[in-house]
């Protein structure tokens, strides 16, 4: 046993001496310096200019190798315009694996680095490889690469090496793009990267980066920082995760961007096919925005300063799938889902669902009217200067509607838009061959529901518009104080709404809109108008008396109101209006003007019932259950007491008669006195005759 064993001790002995005698041959009598031109030969037979400037040596501690100094790499095509300079390559491989015709390395370090990449004014770009001059058709292929040194129905035949390496390096490494023709410019500087354990058998192993970004137009100089594990084979990458961090370079205290990448990108077909969860933590958005000179103004000054989102990222050539969609936006939590060209589907569908949100804290605030600018102590702003400001002549994006083909959904919880308020919000709203659809709008608003469909059809040159709607109790006080300050209106009110426009701007629309409207409440209120005010001076006016001190309500009560309207160019037409008001009935007629929201409407007034010593004002009985005519005129803006006054155009018959009834009277008492019951009635029938009454 123990001859066996020096026996054995002897020959491993010298094995191991034979190697080293022939690697220190290798490596003192073998000069890899000789080989430059044969290695530039062989790169240029590949469209490359290889130019070694320094010495190639070897390395033989701790393991097999060959460095390299002072390296420069360019396109035979622009051979003043390297691609990159390096200036010192270390490639370490190990000696027993090559004896098993597999290649190990063990290292690659490259220390220092300048990579240029150009694109010129023709579009051309300096990385670009010309095709070998040689015909590969007529090159004898080597004993090493000749299929016929692999055996038939080898599975190893796609590849006669297995490639590993234990480590890769890069340190001080600058990488510069310049596009002369489009003027965009970037530049990585300090990039380093390290690979451990990089195989091809698609075993994970881990890597991490560092690099600084400067030039990019607009970005100011950030830090990247990747970290994580990867995983790739000829058919498939895996993240398992990967790690992205990215910071400003001159603004520690920014909350820096954290990414995280997790899945597989399959590459065994022609079209890769990606599945990737992706996670973006929690950051402040506003702060970046405004880094980049993008921040967008905010009615909300704390708008955006708190984003985060997650998503499933499933594709396959132009098909992608984001499912399921999650989205933090300060305080409102979005749900969802987005889809690009789905089988059986839109191109574009877009489903979300959100629990709350407040619209309005992310546009614009509200511009300040002219007069408040210039230092106008009223802090209400005037209806008018809301609503009577024409738009800007604003073209209707009909080209994009006729190519775009989508659909969109959203459900709210909670929803702020303009200041109003709505709750359960359902919205469908789908476009295709150049039709806007609104197939469902539908919430919950100030006590009432509304609901509403229609379509824009941009087919023609001139859109033409579509709208159906309804609302069922909306109460009126808490919208319009919400939207427009107002607070003269209250009530809760039904509506019914049918309206059509047509053109090719949004102020044609506005102008061409066509309306029905029905208008149906309980009860409204009125502040500042007092239709009993205004009858009780009518009455006064009758009589040829006035109204004093009396204190009055300074508000009108409405029952029943039923209301018809028609919206014609620019003007709203009161077709009938109907409601009491106390012991009176009212009727109007007349418009409002939604230019200037000027109005004139007629009302005719009705005391009905019995006579109440309880009113504020007594209606002598021959005028009771007759219309006693009022105009309302003026402005919304402007509604006071005196916007409702006697009609004098229509009053004056009224003033005839009561001038004739008075003188009747007067005759007849004077007939009684002197003539006695009996020859009274004679002569009271011939006054009314006289008088035509």
């Amino acid at each position: 046993m123990s001859r066996l064993i020096k026996a054995l001790a002897i020959t491993v002995g010298t094995l191991v001496v034979l190697v080293v005698l022939a690697v220190v041959f290798i490596t003192q009598w073998v000069d890899p310096n000789d080989h430059k031109p044969e290695l530039q030969r062989l790169a240029a037979a590949q469209g490359i200019d290889l130019q070694i400037d320094g010495e190639l040596g070897w390395q033989f501690f701790p393991t097999l190798g060959v460095t390299l100094s002072d390296t420069r790499i360019a396109s035979l095509q622009f051979p003043n315009k390297p691609v990159a300079i390096l200036a010192h390559v270390s490639v370490a491989v190990e000696v027993m694996p090559l004896l098993q015709r597999q290649l190990k390395v063990a290292a690659v370090d490259i220390d220092g680095a300048v990579i240029d990449l150009q694109t010129d004014l023709q579009a051309r770009n300096n990385w670009d490889i010309a095709s070998p001059a040689a015909d590969s058709s007529k090159t004898t292929p080597t004993p090493s690469t000749s299929a016929s040194s692999v055996p038939a129905g080898d599975d190893s035949a796609s590849s006669a090496l297995d490639l590993a390496v234990e480590k890769i390096a890069l340190r001080n490494v600058s990488l510069n793009y310049q596009n002369f023709r489009s003027g965009d410019k970037a530049a990585l500087k300090d990039l380093a990267l390290e690979l451990q354990g990089v195989n091809l058998q698609g075993q994970l192993f881990p890597l991490t980066l560092s690099t600084q970004l400067h030039q990019v137009k607009d970005v100011p100089p950030v830090t990247i920082q990747l970290s994580g594990s990867l995983g790739f084979d000829r058919q498939r990458l895996d993240l398992q995760p990967l790690w992205v961090n990215i910071a400003a370079l001159e603004q520690a205290e920014l909350d820096p961007l954290a990414l995280t990448f997790e899945g597989n990108i399959n590459l065994a077909d022609e079209t890769p096919a990606v599945d990737l969860q992706l996670a973006l933590q929690s950051f402040n958005a506003r702060e970046w925005l405004a880094l980049l000179k993008q921040l967008p103004e905010t009615t909300d000054a704390k708008a955006l300063t708190k984003v985060a989102a997650t998503t499933r990222i499933q594709g396959q050539g132009e098909s992608i799938l984001l499912s399921p969609l999650a989205v933090t936006l300060d305080d409102s939590a979005v749900t969802g889902k987005l889809s690009l060209n789905q089988e059986q589907q839109l191109p574009l569908v877009v489903e979300l669902a959100v629990d709350q949100l407040n619209v309005d804290r992310y546009l614009p605030p509200p511009q300040e009217p002219a007069a408040q600018k210039a230092g106008a102590t009223d802090a209400k702003p005037k209806a008018a200067a809301r609503y009577s400001a024409k738009p800007q002549e604003q073209k209707l994006p009909l080209d994009q509607l006729r190519q775009a083909k989508l659909k969109f959904s959203l459900a709210a919880g909670k929803l702020q838009v303009a200041n109003a308020k709505l709750q359960n919000l359902k919205l469908q709203v789908r476009s295709n061959l150049g039709v806007a659809y609104l197939d469902e709008l539908v919430f919950d608003s100030y006590d009432g529901r509304v609901e509403a469909n229609g379509h824009l059809d941009g087919r023609r040159s001139e859109a033409r518009m579509e709208l159906v709607g309804s609302a069922k109790g909306v109460e009126l006080l808490g919208l319009l104080t919400d939207t427009l300050q107002e607070q003269r209106l209250q009530g809760a009110v039904s509506t019914t709404l049918k309206a059509t426009s047509r053109g090719s701007t949004v102020e044609q629309l506005q102008r061409q809109l066509s309306a029905d409207i029905n208008l149906q409440a309980q009860a409204l209120q009125v502040n500042e108008l007092d239709i009993e005010q205004d009858l009780c001076n009518l009455a006064a006016s009758l009589g040829g008396s006035s109204v004093q001190g009396q204190v009055w309500k300074g508000y009108t009560h409405l029952q029943d109101v039923q209301g018809q309207f028609a919206l014609r160019d620019e003007q709203l037409n009161i077709s009938q209006l109907t409601a009491g008001v106390e012991e009176l009935s009212v009727t109007a007629r007349g418009g409002v003007s939604l230019q200037d929201l000027s109005f004139d409407i007629p009302l005719d007034v009705q005391v009905t019932g019995q006579r109440d010593e309880n009113l504020a004002c007594q209606i002598r009985d021959r005028w009771r259950n007759q219309d006693l005519p009022l105009r309302c005129r003026g402005s919304l803006d402007t509604i006071g007491a005196r916007t409702c006054l006697p009609d004098k155009e229509r009053l004056g018959d009224l003033l005839e008669d009561e001038a004739k009834q008075e003188l009747q009277d007067k005759l007849n008492k004077k007939l009684r006195e002197k003539l006695g019951d009996q020859g009274g009635e004679a002569v009271e029938g011939l006054l009314r005759g006289i008088f035509g009454r």
